[in-house]
């Protein structure tokens, strides 16, 4: 029996070195697939003056390219039958559209909704559990700070400021971002269920000088910067919250920075 081990052994000694060790060169298999890069945003520059309402009637917005936030699947693990009726629900989409000028980053969104509601009329709260809420995260990819921005069909809004991903007390996240402006304006009712609504748009106009200054990275062409935008859709003929977001995160949690698209911005 010895000796047929050593011959084994032998051979494959033998195997191995014609081959050039090849087995031993190959990486271990791996049951993570290859992921595909996430689509940039593009973010243009813009010289005229904006009337900010929220109604998003400025030409320069008609010629940004628009991103469509999709839909989360949030049924699945539920029993058939109640699945199949939640995903009876019509989606409500939503597009996002970005600019910048010498002072401000702009962000544009216009959101379907066939019935608007938002029961906190305050800043600084959390928004998405008490209604329709729309939110923009911006990262980079030098350090680990990244802004979380909430705007509501009232026109209302919050600010929350991470120094890395996931914090655990989210009390100690609000901060002012000096200067920060929501403005909201609603295509139909708010908080009347009795009437059908058509959506809500809403602009964001953040300050550069603030945005460089807590982030600590110049904003512009070229600058590293990545962003998500999300939102909260709660309907009274909805039976469940809809959640959607670009880009479209691996789970439900956007506050995956990894996976933020990457900001294409123009000069």
């Amino acid at each position: 029996m010895k000796n047929i081990t050593l011959t084994f052994a032998g051979a494959l000694a033998l195997i191995l070195t014609l081959t050039g060790c090849d087995l031993c060169s190959k990486p271990a298999p791996t049951d993570q697939p290859a992921e595909k890069p996430v689509d940039p945003v593009t973010v243009i520059r813009v010289n005229e003056p904006l009337k900010f309402d929220g109604k998003l009637d400025e030409a320069f917005w008609q010629k940004a390219p628009a991103v469509e936030m999709t839909f989360y699947d949030i049924t699945k693990g539920y029993p058939a039958k109640s699945r199949a009726r939640l995903l009876r629900d019509k989606f409500n989409g939503g597009r996002c559209r970005f600019a910048y000028d010498d002072n401000y980053l702009y962000i544009a969104a216009e959101l379907d909704d066939r019935d608007v509601y938002q029961n906190m009329m305050a800043d600084q709260k959390y928004h998405f559990k008490f209604g329709d809420t729309f939110e923009f995260f911006i990262a980079n990819t030098v350090n680990s700070k990244y802004w979380e921005l909430y705007s509501t069909p009232a026109g209302h809004k919050s600010m929350l400021y991470f120094l890395a991903p996931l914090m655990p007390d989210e009390k100690e996240n609000l901060r002012d971002l000096p200067g920060f402006e929501v403005a909201s304006w609603v295509n139909g009712t708010l908080n009347n269920h009795d009437s059908a609504d058509i959506g809500w748009s809403t602009e964001l106009r953040i300050p550069l000088a603030s945005l460089e200054k807590t982030m600590g990275v110049k904003f512009g062409p070229g600058a590293p910067f990545t962003c998500l935008v999300s939102r909260y859709n709660h309907s009274n003929d909805l039976r469940l919250v809809q959640h959607s977001s670009f880009p479209k995160q691996p789970v439900l949690n956007f506050h995956l920075v990894e996976y933020y698209a990457p900001m294409n911005i123009l000069r």
